[in-house]
């Protein structure tokens, strides 16, 4: 099997240099100083991770994750020194799947490399069908092909993320049922440490944008407050609908 690919977009060479040297041993690795190079090597030579800095000369790293999200779904994780709520959220609304602040440990940047390195390999190649092949809401608004890793919003396919669609598969095989943050969290980033919660609520907040009809008003995606999240087959009513007739 080939070695991963992981890109490291950073224009500080110091930093590139000493993530490459924690990489290399067990990664391909390829260097871009902007985001603008890093874009122009994704058609010959894509990656199966980025580690991606924010604040770099030119494009930088915010306007690079929805560009890069046109060409490829390969996990984005974020090595910024904006540690505020409001940066990681920026972030993972546009479409990274998770965020280290500078500065960090190399063994923790490895273990997040790893885990999700793990999670595009499942995605990509996984062959053990789940349990439940396809889940489908009763007025065929959602439907989430669990083996074939597809889903319909309205009879149309809806492009996912591996990290979206991981969270989703594991909503969908527990449907009608509260899933606490703890299993959502494992599910998609191997840890239960409620800290990364915002990696958790911004992901929801994106996979309501792409299976809600009114993101902002969920009938199907369901907060339950200090419980966690559930998937309804059954859409809750919206509160324009009206009441059962009397």
């Amino acid at each position: 099997m080939p070695e991963p690919h992981v890109y490291i977009v950073e224009d500080d060479p110091h930093i590139r240099f000493v993530v490459r040297l924690a990489c290399e041993a067990a990664y391909r690795v390829s260097e871009a100083g902007t985001a603008e190079a890093a874009l122009a090597l994704v058609p010959t030579d894509p990656p199966d991770l980025v580690l991606l800095d924010l604040v770099m000369p030119g494009l930088g790293g915010q306007a690079f994750i929805p560009a890069f999200r046109e060409l490829s779904e390969a996990p984005i994780i974020v090595l910024s020194a904006l540690g505020s709520e409001a940066d990681k959220v920026a972030a993972l609304q546009a479409g990274a799947d998770d965020y280290l602040t500078k500065p960090f440990g190399i063994d923790e940047l490895l273990a997040r490399l790893a885990r999700n390195l793990a999670r595009w390999e499942r995605f990509q190649h996984s062959s053990h069908p789940p349990r439940s092949p396809v889940f489908r809401t009763a007025d065929d608004h959602l439907e989430v092909d669990l083996h074939g890793r597809t889903v319909m919003v309205q009879q149309r396919a809806v492009r996912l993320t591996p990290l979206e669609f991981t969270l989703l598969a594991c909503l969908a095989q527990q449907a009608d049922r509260v899933v606490p943050p703890e299993t959502l969290l494992r599910a998609g980033w191997d840890t239960d440490d409620p800290a990364e919660g915002v990696l958790l609520r911004v992901a929801i907040h994106r996979l309501r944008q792409k299976v809600e009809p009114q993101p902002g008003q969920p009938r199907y995606l369901v907060t339950e407050a200090g419980l966690g999240y559930r998937l309804h087959r059954r859409p809750r009513p919206s509160p324009g609908d009206p009441g059962p007739a009397s």
